[in-house]
């Protein structure tokens, strides 16, 4: 098992992983992919609520989010993809001042 996830998601996940008590398991992790590396944002154990669940699944779902938005302003920043589809789908740069992809860029 760990060396699956070693392969899938890295090593730090795996550690993450290795470092847990059975007796914590099942477990439930938020790994979130940053550049070309994935972070474990959070470990939720087999005994947490389902109100505690709910929670850090929301924050994780807020930092991913807001982890978008700012790679979102350093591609177009970076001038990458200029009138081109960028990795998120959108030109980094419109080919008119009212095209409404620049609006959902920012």
């Amino acid at each position: 098992f760990l060396t699956m996830c070693t392969r899938h998601f890295g090593s730090v996940v795996a550690q993450t992983i290795r470092t847990q008590k059975t007796d914590h398991f099942p477990l439930f992790l938020i790994i979130m992919g940053k550049r070309s590396s994935n972070e474990v944002l959070n470990v939720i154990q087999g005994n947490t609520t389902v109100d505690e669940l709910m929670m850090r699944l929301m924050a994780a779902m807020e930092i991913f989010s807001a982890q978008q938005q700012e790679d979102i302003k350093d591609e177009v920043r970076a001038g990458h993809n200029c009138g081109t589809p960028s990795k998120f789908g959108e030109r980094a740069f419109p080919d008119k001042i009212g095209d409404s992809t620049f609006s959902n860029v920012l």
